[in-house]
């Protein structure tokens, strides 16, 4: 019988241990066995409320093999992408009381292979709680003489216990075709059902760019030794987006600004709701991000927000609240933890918006999708001269946030299980088909260009 009560209290022991560890960065103030320990009993804990859903009893080990194993004799499918990190079960004993010489860990890399690992366990946790409790015992005593994914069957029952009937994504096209929803709501990612960014808005954030340049820690103009900062904000899939865009961005170093840099704080399970509480784990990896010698606050010129609403904490399948109001309420969220962003770093002065893509192997369709609105919504309402979203300082008032737009539009509902690694995460062609996208719109942008591109 699966035990959701324990599941719940070991996930929440993993998320402590996880907040723990992304303060472990530094390598000058945590040994290579401290951050290995914790990083440890992060996937540790998470492995073991994943296998009280299954309603076995997990081994009392810290041997993440052996964890894994119980996982794969009870038939779940979807611990490959997870499997990497079973080395980490020598620091759980082998280097807990010795000191650990051997090839450094890649610190940030394995801070977000864990985050993902608990970012899992939190859909499955979530999905569970949503399923009534005979559906859920009868679906885990199941035998199956192939491996199952406990996720999808869980998402499966929560939407079926939900909704009425099975949403077809057949029935939505991409939000950039236009046309009317409900006979009352334009698409479109621009005003008049357009995607092209309107004229006069491009040209004012031409006119806002002219402000950026190589700042040093101070604020101050330095093109030698300045720096021109971009953060990202987002929940996992922004971070594995990001991280491939930082990949490509490397590969382009030779046409890139030499004093550009891309910060990636995007943390696991921080989708917006979280980022709303204006605390947390992407607040505070940014900010360690810029703790390091050189880097300030005061140097983050522009912001890559890339959110949903749509999170394990998210009952699967249900709508989250009625159509339109809560598309309008993310549009106002949005804006609070932008206008956030506009204190936090001072010479913000760009914000580049997009939404989560296809998401109907959590049962989150349609409304992912509609989520669209909120950002079409919120950057309207600048177009319109909105003074609660103002973008330029004004005698009689400061401005609320930077200036606003699109970044590329990737929701697509012809993307199958292959463009996933477990129905939530995109594999690397998914991944692949994001940092394609934003490249060729950055490059192209003349927003973008001047503090992107070599001069």
């Amino acid at each position: 019988m699966p035990d959701i009560e324990h599941a719940r209290f070991m996930l929440d022991l993993a998320r402590r241990d996880y907040r723990a560890l992304s303060n472990m960065l530094n390598p000058d103030a945590f040994a290579e066995e401290i951050f290995g320990f914790h990083a440890q009993q992060v996937v540790e804990k998470a492995l073991k409320s994943w296998i009280s859903l299954w309603g076995i009893v997990y081994p009392y080990e810290h041997d993440l093999r052996l964890l894994y194993q119980a996982l794969e004799d009870a038939g779940e499918r979807d611990i490959a992408p997870f499997r990497s990190l079973v080395h980490l079960s020598d620091f759980a004993v082998g280097f807990r009381y010795s000191v650990y010489d051997d090839e450094l860990l890649d610190r940030q890399g394995t801070l977000d292979s864990v985050g993902r690992v608990v970012e899992h366990v939190n859909q499955l946790v979530g999905a569970a709680e949503a399923v009534p409790r005979d559906v859920l015992d009868n679906l885990c005593a199941r035998k199956e003489a192939t491996m199952v994914s406990l996720l999808s069957l869980l998402l499966g029952a929560a939407g079926a216990a939900g909704a009425a009937e099975p949403f077809d994504p057949a029935t939505l096209k991409p939000f950039t075709a236009g046309g009317m929803y409900l006979d009352k709501f334009e698409m479109g990612l621009y005003p008049g059902g357009k995607n092209e960014i309107p004229e006069a808005h491009q040209k004012a954030g031409v006119r806002v760019a002219g402000r950026i340049k190589p700042l040093n820690a101070a604020g101050e103009a330095d093109e030698k030794e300045g720096r021109i900062l971009a953060v990202v904000f987002g929940h996992s899939n922004c971070s594995m987006y990001f991280s491939a865009l930082q990949a490509a961005l490397r590969e382009h170093a030779a046409e890139l600004h030499p004093r550009f840099e891309l910060l990636n704080a995007a943390v696991g399970g921080q989708q917006l709701p979280q980022l709303r509480q204006l605390k947390g784990p992407v607040w505070d990896r940014a900010a360690k991000l810029l703790e390091r010698p050189g880097y300030s606050p005061k140097q983050v010129q522009v912001l890559f927000l890339h959110t949903t609403w749509h999170g394990a904490g998210n009952r699967p399948g249900n709508p989250p609240g009625p159509f339109p109001e809560t598309m309008q309420q993310m549009q106002r969220d949005m804006a609070v933890v932008i206008e956030h962003c506009l204190k936090t770093y001072p010479n913000l002065w760009l914000a580049y918006l997009t939404c989560d893509g296809f998401r109907h192997f959590t049962n989150f369709e349609p409304h992912v999708w509609r989520e669209a609105f909120a950002f079409k919504w919120l950057i309207e309402s600048q177009l319109k001269g909105d003074q609660e979203v103002a973008y330029e300082d004004k005698p009689d008032r400061p401005r609320r946030l930077p200036w606003l737009q699109w970044g590329p539009y990737i929701w697509d509902n012809t993307w199958d299980k292959s463009y996933f690694t477990d129905g939530v995460h995109p594999a690397p062609k998914a991944r692949d088909i994001f940092v394609r996208k934003y490249w060729d719109f950055l490059k192209s942008d003349p927003v973008a260009r001047p503090w992107l591109l070599k001069p």
